[in-house]
Order: structure tokens, then C-alpha cells, then sequence
């Protein structure tokens, strides 16, 4: 689908809700705070968002990622993807954002 569009011209494509792409596939009960989640911000996206990557950077394309992350060190994985928006993300953590990715 990436190819198809980049072929076309596009110079990007968003993406919405970035951190719920994948998911436990036994959708397991869970309890927030003590429990991975089964569909947010699982550590197996990030291998399909590396893989989208190198089909936009053979067209010079560009994602722009909506992702809504309280931590701060887990949001930077998506900038290293260079994708991302957070608009949840208070301004103090910014530096601590910055900082991981130094």
C-alpha cells in the first residue's frame, strides 16, 4: 500500500493512533498499571514501523504519527521512527524526551 501511493507522488502519509497497531493476539485480561497492555504501545510495532520506513525512505516519503504517550522514554522510541505527535505529552517531559534520545 506504502509503494502504491509513493509511486503516485505523495510525499507522506499520516498515521493515526500509532501506538495501537498491534496486539496480544490472546487479548489476555489485564490490569492497568501491573499488567502489559494488550494493544498499546507493544514492543512488536515498532519491527513493522522500521520495516514501512525503509519503503518511505526509498522514496524520500515522510510519516507523521499521532501517538498519545505518558512516558516519556517510551514516546521517544516512535521519534527515533521520525513519526510523531503527542499532544499529550505535558511540556516538562520534553527534556527528558530530548535527553533519551541523546
Amino acid at each position: 500500500m506504502l509503494r502504491f501511493w509513493f509511486e503516485r507522488g505523495v510525499a507522506g502519509v499520516r498515521i493515526d493512533s500509532a501506538a495501537l497497531l498491534a496486539k496480544d493476539p490472546a487479548l489476555p485480561d489485564f490490569t492497568e498499571g501491573a499488567d502489559p497492555h494488550p494493544f498499546v504501545d507493544r514492543d512488536e510495532l515498532h519491527d513493522i514501523y522500521r520495516s514501512r520506513r525503509t519503503v518511505a525512505d526509498a522514496y524520500d516519503g515522510v510519516f507523521v504519527g499521532e501517538v498519545w504517550l505518558p512516558d516519556a522514554e517510551r514516546f521517544a522510541r516512535y521519534l527515533r521512527l521520525s513519526f510523531t505527535a503527542n499532544s499529550g505529552l505535558p511540556a516538562a517531559q520534553f527534556s527528558e524526551v530530548e535527553a533519551s534520545l541523546s
